[in-house]
């Protein structure tokens, strides 16, 4: 009886110790417990601090799309309809610099939230490199409604014949100022476009100037310009 009690003893103390090893914790053992039916293969498993849900949001003002977006929870996609985003993957705020100490070329911040696409609903800027982007909610979903393209892809906005108009614009190549703007009813239907161009414009050449491909004359884009930017 008492060989069969200290082998009981002997027994427990080397499972214990064996426990001690492993712990019933850890990532692997809570992993290996969780059925295929509650996790699939092929979705990576992510922490609560950092899983960040970028499918199908559902719903949501877009005051709290933007919120939650800036909180970093949520992604916001490429609004494939539009123009103005020439591809480009989805974004988070947290892989965006956004430190104002920290501050290089590459950096953004948060700027107003305004109608830019005439929905009576506001879009939010992220100011940026030439212009940063602009952020719209449709239909409950985050979206990447504009975003700069380069130097000779500057992107602004301006308030013209009582409308708002998002403009693409190259200003830094010498003898051309080139100007491309577009009309929205809602960031995902175009509605109208405007161009506006001045080129080989030097001090021995008397330039060139279109307003939707037509000719003009250098008083008239001049006008425009103006009419437009406002003065």
């Amino acid at each position: 009886m008492k060989a069969k009690v200290c082998c009981v003893l002997v027994c427990s103390l080397f499972l214990a110790g064996c426990s001690a090893e492993t712990p019933v914790g850890s990532v692997d053992t809570r992993l290996s417990e969780v059925s295929h039916e509650e996790v699939s293969s092929d979705i990576p498993i992510e922490s609560e601090d950092t899983a960040v849900s970028n499918v199908s949001y559902g719903s949501g003002s877009p005051e709290d799309l933007f919120d939650r977006f800036l909180n970093g929870e949520i992604d916001a996609e490429p609004l494939q309809s539009s123009p103005l985003v020439d591809g480009g993957g989805s974004i988070n705020i947290n892989d965006l610099n956004m430190d104002p100490e920290e501050w290089t070329f590459e950096s953004f911040s948060v700027g107003e939230q305004i109608d830019l696409d005439n929905d009576g609903e506001n879009e939010l800027i992220l100011d940026g490199p030439y212009g940063g982007m602009y952020l719209d909610a449709i239909d409950g979903e985050l979206y990447i409604f504009a975003r700069a393209l380069g130097n000779a892809g500057a992107l602004s906005h301006t308030y013209y014949d009582d409308a708002m108009w998002i403009v693409i614009s190259d200003t830094t190549h010498a003898g051309r100022l080139y100007y491309e703007f577009f009309k929205f009813e809602g960031g995902d239907d175009l509605v109208d476009r405007m161009s506006l161009l001045a080129e080989n414009y030097y001090e021995d050449q008397e330039g060139v100037y279109t307003f939707n491909d037509e000719s003009i004359t250098e008083e008239e884009f001049n006008t425009l310009h103006d009419e437009i930017f406002g003065k």
